[in-house]
């Protein structure tokens, strides 16, 4: 390819292109884990109400150690008298 011929040619500029990659490999990957996870919200338009959707079982941070969750009893009378 075109790239590594140039690459090779000037090798000053390899560490460039590795750090480069490495950077758009990690906005990549940042991008597609926020539209897949549900605690974050795109179109807070459409959804006014978008921490109903995150699932509490499901651990929220990319990593957990430990991590346990459960319902606050006083939050969950709450809820269930404002739902109807």
């Amino acid at each position: 390819m075109v790239v590594f011929r140039y690459l090779n040619k000037h090798r000053e500029l390899i560490p460039l292109a590795m750090i480069m990659t490495t950077t758009l490999s990690g906005m990549a990957f940042t991008g597609i884990n926020a539209l897949r996870r549900s605690d974050i919200t795109i179109d807070r338009w459409n959804n006014p109400e978008p921490w109903e959707k995150v699932d509490p079982t499901k651990p929220q941070k990319l990593i957990s150690i430990h991590q346990r969750w459960k319902p606050i009893e006083e939050l969950e009378e709450i809820r269930k008298l404002t739902k109807g």
